[in-house]
């Protein structure tokens, strides 16, 4: 079952944690949800049904939007990020510190690179 704080990674929102994407936007995928990738479509149909009523709330401006922690580093999804190490490592070997590894932030909840083993 999706959160507020999982975030989608496809789409008009993608890298954009589901509490903080348009309400409106997330009602209407509702309506056309043949146009959202099979694997999402069906946790996405039930999150928005679980949460129905706030999404209209924050639609209509009765209930305020959430608000997340946010960082200022490079983000990514954690397969690009593994993907991005292995290409820093082959392109400039002289950095003085190279990227090892991933890991997920406790801020924002998207994947850094960082130099620490």
């Amino acid at each position: 079952m999706l959160k507020e704080t999982d975030i989608l990674g496809w789409g008009k929102y993608k890298f954009q944690r589901l509490g903080a994407i348009d309400p409106k936007y997330l009602l209407n995928l509702i309506h056309n949800i043949g146009n959202v990738p099979p694997n999402l479509s069906e946790p996405l149909r039930e999150f928005v049904e679980m949460n129905m009523e706030t999404l209209k709330r924050r639609a209509n401006g009765e209930e305020p939007m959430p608000t997340f922690k946010q960082c200022r580093k490079v983000a990514f999804e954690r397969d690009l990020a593994e993907r991005r190490i292995l290409e820093i490592s082959r392109a400039d070997d002289r950095r003085k510190k190279q990227p090892v590894r991933t890991y997920q932030c406790p801020d924002c909840g998207f994947w850094h690179l960082t130099s620490k083993p």
